[in-house]
């Protein structure tokens, strides 16, 4: 999927401060600090998690200042690249008496280590930012009407759809006014939009809201419940019902990937919310969960390998169907 412009290594920060209710826009600068730190050796034991109701300020800061593994980046000038990443989720859960044994740490922080909090508070009348310096304090509360509409355009220019403002604003209404919502709304409309086409509300109605591409994603359910009678059936009336099949096929590859990513997480840590975040379920995740928790690690390799197989078979059914036409 087409990317927007990385963030520079040079440009990360040494410590961050992520406040405010708006989840995942906070996740994806995470995911971006992630990208940026950890792509260059792809070391995992340069990454270190903690929940903050799990650990101390003693443990944060050992962890921050831990040398990272492997050699460390210099820049021309001789300066230190960060090359260590350290998160602390749920960092709200922190007693205050932490944050004050931290705010020495926070006056110098390590040059090599990116050290940060996500706080799933309000900035204003967060007793701890007192401790914390504000030049490395990012809000993310929830956008209002303009803002969300500004954000939209510019994700949609991200993934490089065109979409006029009006329709965009169907879509940002279809989605419930989140932006995960609208970034997985967007995501499908990058996928099984036909290129440099302009989105329509029909296309916004049928792909992000409630319309038979909502019945696909039930396939995905219905095969890891083993309910394989259900999944047929609803399979032959999505094909009588004139859905292509291999956007059919690719909706169920994008589910079964995001299962792979939660089942890969789950089995990791063993917590249900980052589960869900690893694979970009933002919303309710009920029977995200129940499918993962129905899934052993062996099922995935079995999953993808028939998913290969029939879009080799519908790809080359399509050569074959055009070479009888010439």
């Amino acid at each position: 999927m087409p990317s927007s412009a990385k963030l520079k290594l040079s440009a990360v920060k040494p410590l961050y401060g992520l406040t405010g209710e708006d989840v995942y826009r906070k996740l994806r600068l995470l995911d971006e600090l992630k990208e940026a730190i950890l792509s260059a050796d792809g070391d995992p034991l340069n990454y270190e998690y903690f929940l903050g109701d799990e650990v101390n300020a003693a443990v944060i800061l050992d962890a921050a200042r831990t040398a990272a593994w492997g050699l460390f980046s210099i820049t021309a000038d001789k300066t230190k690249l960060i090359s260590r990443l350290v998160v602390v989720d749920q960092a709200e859960n922190l007693p205050l008496q932490d944050w004050k044994v931290m705010s020495e740490y926070f006056s110098d922080p390590e040059a090599g280590t990116c050290l940060v909090f996500l706080i799933n508070r309000k900035a204003k009348g967060w007793l701890a930012g007192k401790h914390f310096p504000k030049k490395y304090l990012r809000n993310f509360s929830p956008l209002k009407a303009k803002g969300l509409l500004t954000w939209s355009r510019n994700e949609a220019r991200r993934k490089r759809i065109s979409i006029p403002d009006d329709i965009l604003e169907e879509l940002i209404v279809a989605a419930g006014g989140s932006p995960g919502s609208i970034a997985g709304g967007l995501e499908k409309l990058y996928l099984y939009k036909e290129p440099d086409g302009d989105v329509t509300s029909d296309d916004v109605m049928e792909i992000v809201g409630t319309g038979r591409r909502d019945n696909i994603f039930d396939l995905t359910g219905l095969i890891v419940t083993k309910k394989t009678g259900t999944a047929l059936a609803l399979l032959k009336k999505l094909l009588d019902e004139n859905e292509a099949p291999l956007k059919i096929l690719a909706l169920m590859t994008r589910a079964f990937r995001q299962l792979w990513l939660g089942l890969e997480s789950w089995e990791n840590k063993g917590d249900r919310r980052a589960a869900c975040q690893a694979a970009g379920i933002w919303g309710d995740h009920s029977d995200f969960m129940d499918q993962l928790q129905r899934l052993k690690p062996g099922d995935i390799p079995i999953i993808y390998r028939r998913l290969v197989e029939t879009d080799g078979a519908l790809k080359g059914g399509e050569k074959q169907i055009g070479r009888a036409h010439v």
